[in-house]
């Protein structure tokens, strides 16, 4: 596919990559705004991808979910350097409270090109659902987007880290 630009003399020329990035975001912005229904990493990345084009930095992105799996927002939270982007789960918590949110999704991009999760992510991702635990708000998925997109649910990660943080809870409640 092809996208095209009308200049002032009415003649169509292949569009220069700034205006295909630019015009894949307005459109992806649009489609969020349609309360879009997400249950998988695939209509998630649907719904957000082209907010990701063109990135030379990390950024740090979330979609916050109604109860019913709609879509009440998108945000880039955080930016970064060229390979790393911090995240502040207190500021990500007050986030989720003010869309009123009961789940989301968090997405971060490689400028790299890598999509699988460093260790880094998934501590990341660990520190984040057990800040949401306190608010029972649920971290269904954590999308790595590199060349291609990883999800961490798909993977397995989000249930591995959700079983050790429901371990370690139980733990201390027996030592108390």
């Amino acid at each position: 596919m092809r996208l095209y630009v009308c200049d002032s003399n009415n003649q169509y020329t292949l569009a220069p990559k700034n205006v295909v990035f630019k015009e894949a975001k307005r459109l992806g912005k649009q489609k969020l705004v349609c309360k879009t229904f997400v249950n998988n990493s695939d209509s998630a990345m649907e719904a957000i991808g082209a907010q990701f084009l063109g990135l030379e930095n990390e950024v740090i992105g979330c979609l916050f979910l109604n109860a019913q799996l709609k879509v009440l927002g998108w945000e880039i939270l955080f930016s970064g350097t060229v390979d790393t982007a911090m995240l502040y789960p207190r500021l990500l918590v007050k986030k989720v409270l003010e869309y009123n949110a009961v789940k989301i999704i968090l997405a971060h991009n490689h400028p790299s090109g890598a999509s699988y999760p460093s260790q880094q992510d998934k501590t990341l991702t660990g520190m984040v659902m057990q800040s949401l635990d306190s608010i029972n708000v649920e971290l269904m998925d954590h999308l790595i987007i590199g060349d291609h997109v990883s999800s961490m649910a798909d993977n397995g990660d989000i249930a591995v880290i959700r079983e050790r943080i429901s371990k370690s809870k139980y733990s201390h409640s027996i030592d108390n």
